[in-house]
């Protein structure tokens, strides 16, 4: 997320002629209840849920060797939901930077890392949607972080991949396939 931060901060910079950074990863809220001082006057970045990608979830994962096959357990992908929420004194700054930030993303959906190096090197793609939500979850989201509404919105943001390269099991080739056809009689 401090990957998103430093390219917001770049098209905050072009857009805005800032020169300090807007866009923060934050906390909303400190454990005691409190606002961060540090994210006052900023576009907080937020992670507020992770789910597992379920449609490549139970994929068996196998190789041949070319004497045997090797397995091992599936990469482990997920969706981050991210919330961008404008923590400005004046509420008219919080819209201009929320606009800013959904005009970012519409620009900007997809990032790979051969574009981006500073995405990091276990990432190589990241995708971005605007995640549509109703007043009712809305009103939820800001109720369980502890916090009191300011201009934002959430995106879903596809798709980590955890992947050990740790083979658990090895068996033998099928080298021949036939029907055995015992009689009797």
């Amino acid at each position: 997320m401090n990957f998103i931060a430093g390219e917001l901060n770049s098209h905050f910079r072009n857009t805005f002629q800032v020169n300090d950074d807007k866009a923060i990863v934050s906390n909303l809220v400190n454990h005691d209840g409190s606002v961060p001082v540090a994210i006052l006057d900023k576009l907080v970045i937020s992670l507020v849920n992770i789910e597992q990608e379920t449609v490549i979830a139970n994929m068996p994962f196998t190789k041949n060797t070319g004497k045997s096959f090797v397995g091992k357990n599936p990469p482990v992908s997920i969706n981050l939901y991210v919330l961008f929420a404008g923590y400005f004194n004046d509420y008219n700054e919080s819209l201009k930077f929320v606009s800013a930030t959904i005009a970012f993303f519409q620009s900007n959906i997809v990032f790979l890392r051969s574009r981006y190096p500073a995405m990091g090197d276990n990432i190589n793609k990241l995708v971005f949607e605007l995640f549509k939500t109703d007043y009712q979850s809305i009103n939820y989201l800001w109720g369980s972080l502890g916090a009191k509404y300011v201009p934002s919105m959430s995106y879903k943001m596809r798709m980590l991949t955890f992947d050990e390269e740790h083979w658990k099991y090895e068996g033998p080739l099928v080298t021949q396939t036939g029907i055995n056809v015992k009689t009797t009689g």
